[in-house]
């Protein structure tokens, strides 16, 4: 968990991450790299999913049910950034590397496929990476990240942790 004045004496640069813009016009080359980092990404979720399942010795559904319990993260989201069908986002990323635990490297891994490397210079970067560091669960990342980037990413009609 985040303490309000360690996050309050931090100049950000962001407050969300910003990917660079250099030009309107996408060239045929940028727009086969973006689809082949979508590609990989759904792919590199897929084995981790699969990987969840190995380890904890369960079915296909058993697995998308505690993952999903686990981060916070709609099974039908789940399967349609697996399938291809949607390109997760950055909130989904940080919710799926703490609810699995990754660790900073494990979770650039994907980053890097999305926009980028998590920063320490912009704040949701930055709580996901505390979040990491600190092996916290799901719902002290979501409280933490709520609370200080007024981003609502917690799963609708979701119970209390109280």
């Amino acid at each position: 968990m985040i303490r309000e004045e360690t996050i309050n004496s931090i100049n950000f640069i962001m407050n969300e991450f910003d990917m660079e813009k250099k030009s309107l016009r996408v060239t045929a080359n940028e727009m086969n790299s973006y689809s082949d980092n979508t590609k990989k990404l759904a792919l590199c979720i897929g084995k981790m999913k699969l990987q969840y399942e190995s380890e904890h010795k369960i079915n296909s559904m058993a697995a998308y049910a505690e993952i999903e319990e686990k981060c916070q993260i709609n099974t039908s989201t789940l399967k349609s950034t697996i399938n291809g069908k949607i390109k997760p986002t950055r909130n989904f990323l940080y919710k799926f590397a703490v609810g699995l635990q990754l660790s900073v490297e494990k979770a650039n891994e994907l980053f890097k496929l999305c926009d980028g490397w998590l920063r320490e210079d912009c704040k949701t970067d930055y709580i996901t990476i505390r979040a990491l560091e600190d092996h916290d669960d799901i719902y002290t990342f979501i409280e933490d990240f709520e609370t200080y980037t007024k981003v609502k990413i917690g799963m609708r009609n979701r119970e209390s942790t109280d």
